[in-house]
């Protein structure tokens, strides 16, 4: 489930804009669309069966869960670059915007990555790469004094681990005798321990990646508001919205192989 402030600035992008641009008020229905889902990629060269790994089963029982928020309302403006692009303003949102076969096409991606690195001179290395990407994308086709399009949200998280997978004594002097990568069994929680072998080859390796977004429909309206009148007074009058969510679980006497 996500929060977002749905916030859109158009202006008069079919004639060539001032560098004041026209306030407009956006609707963004949050409850239309496919909702906001998830997908999770989970790679590992563990050698056992890692929970989740068999076949999910039927049940018989089956229980669905929606939610069906407010729907996102905001006003925001455009201003046209000299560039013959234009940036998308709104509060807190900020994003660069170009034409694409008659519509204009808004959106920012912001990503960041975090890397630690453990090495150690016996003969030990671990490496974790974590990366997160959050991208908004707002398309929008112009007609006169409103316009339609989308607005899509996207998120991403991904981790990446390597680690030795057995080592001496000297170094779980350092490190210890357990490892930092760890697999969920059906068993519980097993780790990689320095004196046995765990995995497929010299190094353990795990990666976990989920990707979540969601479309929905958008609908602007050009207000009668001056182009000389303060924007910032207008940014903080906003209807927050939550994008739809919905979650399916089976249960029941079935043997279940995973979940």
């Amino acid at each position: 489930m996500i929060r977002t402030v749905l916030t859109l600035a158009l202006a008069c992008l079919t004639t060539g804009c001032s560098r004041k641009a026209d306030v407009w008020l956006i609707e963004a229905d949050t409850t239309q669309g496919d909702g906001y889902s998830c997908v999770t990629e989970y790679n590992t060269n563990f050698s056992g069966p890692v929970l989740g790994s068999g076949e999910r089963s039927s049940g018989s029982l089956t229980e669905v869960n929606e939610y069906l928020g407010p729907k996102a309302l905001f006003y925001a403006k455009i201003v046209g670059l000299s560039t013959g692009q234009a940036s998308l303003n709104s509060g807190g949102l900020l994003l660069p915007g170009e034409k694409d076969n008659g519509s204009w096409v808004f959106s920012w991606t912001a990503e960041s990555t975090e890397t630690t690195d453990v090495t150690h001179e016996a003969d030990y290395e671990f490496q974790s790469i974590a990366r997160s990407t959050a991208t908004t994308t707002f398309e929008l086709e112009f007609s006169g004094d409103t316009a339609e399009g989308s607005v899509t949200i996207e998120r991403g998280l991904s981790t990446d681990q390597s680690e030795s997978d057995t080592w001496g004594e000297e170094v779980s002097r350092d490190v210890g005798n357990a490892g930092r990568i760890t697999w969920e069994t059906r068993d519980g929680l097993e780790s990689n321990d320095r004196d046995s072998s765990e995995c497929r080859g010299d190094d353990c390796e795990k990666f976990v990646a989920t990707v979540c977004g969601g479309t929905v429909p958008v609908m602007a309206s050009r207000t009668d508001l001056s182009r000389d009148e303060d924007f910032s007074s207008l940014v903080t009058l906003v209807q927050y919205g939550v994008l739809r969510t919905s979650e399916e679980s089976s249960t029941g006497s079935n043997d279940d192989t995973g979940y």
